[in-house]
């Protein structure tokens, strides 16, 4: 749905990442077509799909030569506009993201959770239609990673995440796959059942009683 967050979860090589480049239009699919509004973003030249579909992926690479703000503003180029209001667009992102004092560092001098951060800001100067984010909180602390979900509210977003209660608490609806396939799709309440989640992960999974999240709360019990 517009403007919404569709969270996608599973264990590693449930088919989480080969999705998202399916969506993009990276991978072709073996049957049928990716739509976007009627139609098909294969079909798409670059800068339309560059317009529709902004992909963040979970390994960045051939960033190293790059200024923090020279990689932001990458994410300016579908999009006619006055290099005034690109320094802006740029300047902002980075402040949202909390790298405007690292504007002018090398991204191979970042850390893996900045040279993320930078990555997201480039997303945000995009601005594309639908967001496809794989694993947009890897590197990052728990603060970051809170502030990195936090702006997706509102924004028609496809994220992946292994941190199951990050996902319920901001995500409208979650996927939850295995195998390559579609295990469950709904609400968080529907998706994340102690049953399904044992079959899926082959852990016992506990749902905590908590009237002060609106949200479910997952804890994994070890053996």
């Amino acid at each position: 749905m517009p403007g919404q967050v569709l969270g996608v979860l599973g264990p590693n090589g449930a088919g989480k990442s080969s999705l998202l480049d399916v969506l993009a239009g990276l991978v072709v699919p073996q049957s049928g077509n990716v739509l976007w509004r009627d139609q098909a973003v294969s079909d798409m030249k670059s800068l339309q799909r560059a317009r529709t579909v902004g992909l963040l992926e979970q390994q960045c690479h051939g960033d190293g030569a790059f200024r923090v703000e020279e990689l932001v503003a990458l994410g300016a180029w579908p999009h006619n506009g006055s290099r005034r209001e690109r320094r802006r667009q740029v300047n902002h992102a980075m402040s949202l993201t909390g790298l405007s004092v690292l504007a002018a560092m090398r991204m191979d001098r970042l850390s893996g959770g900045e040279r993320q951060r930078a990555h997201l800001a480039r997303l945000l100067v995009q601005s594309p239609a639908l967001w496809l984010l794989d694993e947009p909180t890897n590197h990052l602390d728990i603060a970051h990673a809170h502030a990195v979900m936090a702006l997706m509210r509102g924004k028609t977003a496809i994220v992946t995440l292994h941190d199951i209660n990050l996902a319920a608490r901001y995500c409208d609806q979650l996927l939850l796959m295995h195998d390559g396939n579609a295990v469950a799709i709904g609400s968080p309440d529907e998706v994340l059942q102690p049953e399904r989640l044992k079959r899926v992960y082959g852990m016992e999974a506990h749902r905590l009683a908590s009237t002060a999240h609106p949200h479910p709360v997952i804890e994994f019990l070890t053996p």
